[in-house]
């Protein structure tokens, strides 16, 4: 128990306990220099993908002060979130057990969901205890959407909530699902509610196959759903996608004047200017540099890079470590685990497949919850082979 709180409480503080504090990046970057020094000389997994992730990233400083003059360290200022993947080292220092991380990744879900859930309510009524963007939760009342830092918990608490539930049939792995997929329809983004969903039936079918049991799952999860569509706030938050979607001013790639479609000719035509700078990426912008001023008027023309998920994040930051990230999630997927933690590969898959127009995959937090799951999968392969060997 003990242990866990630990894990629980150090992550906590790498997010900033969900934003409500603000300690420097600066302070907590430098803190896990130690454990990367030492992570660095161990044989452990994905340190060598991790590696590259580093030298792409410097690749990527060197381009943005090549090609649009913006120094070192404005540059390294303008990217921390993305070095919090480094926390991996962190915890394989800590080298906790694999239930106590399984317990850690619970509390943390379980946290995460309630304090959505507060901050939504109290939203109603005036009241903000978190860093939200004024721009998502301008509209009044239910209508309201905003993210919270970490958000990759939520999908990842709807796949927990699945796989325990195949496996134990409790009634509080059914909770945890549910209460995690109320947040991801509060949230109300298309590619979050219809990934989540889709996943979590592949999830489900890895797990037990095609059977009659399977069926039954999917009509019970059908059954769910509906019943959820009664409740006044899902039913709007439902019906407000579905006219994103499906109405008269629907949002979609085949509408060829929608954003997405403009900032993709826009990247692809005339941001770049060598084939280099598109290979290491221009580099992500520091508040009060000119380069911060050029994308700030991109922005205010709707053109963003995030729109283009990991595409989009490609352009900035390179090629390299968006392949890093590709790579080491597909790692974690294929890597073999018991079946108890199916989930966690589940979950990374999801990040990249819902990042092709959203930047779920790299929203700030998320990275260090990634790194907390990659030494999961660690854990989790070592106690696999062991059992393997001693079956053998």
């Amino acid at each position: 128990m003990k242990s866990s709180i630990l894990i629980l409480f150090i992550t906590l503080l790498y997010i900033n306990f969900f934003g409500i504090l603000n300690i420097s990046n600066t302070i907590l970057l430098i803190s896990l220099l130690p454990f990367i020094a030492t992570g660095l000389r161990k044989n452990i997994m994905f340190k060598n993908i991790l590696v590259w992730f580093m030298i792409g990233l410097i690749c990527n400083m060197i381009s943005c002060y090549i090609y649009r003059g913006q120094d070192y360290f404005s540059s390294f200022k303008a990217m921390p979130i993305y070095f919090y993947i480094l926390s991996y080292f962190l915890f394989a220092k800590l080298n906790p057990t694999l239930s106590t991380l399984n317990s850690a990744i619970l509390y943390l879900i379980i946290i995460f969901d309630v304090i959505y859930i507060t901050q939504f309510i109290l939203l109603q009524i005036g009241i903000i205890f978190l860093p939200l963007n004024e721009e998502l939760y301008s509209e009044a009342g239910s209508s309201a959407r905003f993210r919270m830092i970490a958000s990759g918990l939520v999908s990842l608490g709807v796949f927990w909530g699945c796989n325990r539930y195949i496996l134990k049939k409790d009634f509080f792995s059914i909770a945890v699902c549910i209460l995690s997929f109320i947040v991801i329809f509060l949230m109300a983004f298309r590619t979050m509610v219809f990934f989540s969903i889709l996943f979590s039936g592949l999830l489900i079918i890895r797990l037990q196959g095609f059977s009659k049991k399977t069926l039954g799952i999917f009509i019970i999860g059908i059954i769910a759903f509906l019943l959820l569509l009664n409740i006044p706030i899902i039913s709007e938050k439902f019906d407000y996608m579905w006219e994103k979607q499906f109405g008269s001013e629907a949002q979609t790639l085949n509408n060829k004047d929608y954003i997405r479609n403009v900032t993709l000719f826009y990247y692809i035509n005339d941001h770049f200017k060598s084939i280099l700078e598109y290979i290491f990426g221009s580099g992500l912008p520091f508040i009060d540099h000119p380069y911060h001023k050029e994308i700030d008027f991109l922005g205010e023309q709707g053109i963003f890079f995030q729109d283009w998920g990991l595409l989009g994040l490609s352009w900035m930051l390179g090629i390299i470590p968006v392949g890093c990230m590709i790579w080491y999630s597909i790692k974690a997927a294929i890597t073999k685990v018991d079946r108890s933690y199916y989930y966690i590969g589940v979950w990374f898959i999801y990040l990249v497949v819902s990042s092709i127009t959203t930047s779920e995959f790299y929203r700030e937090g998320n990275f260090v919850i990634q790194a907390l799951c990659l030494f999961f999968i660690h854990k989790a392969h070592q106690i696999y082979k062991n059992k393997q060997r001693i079956k053998n």
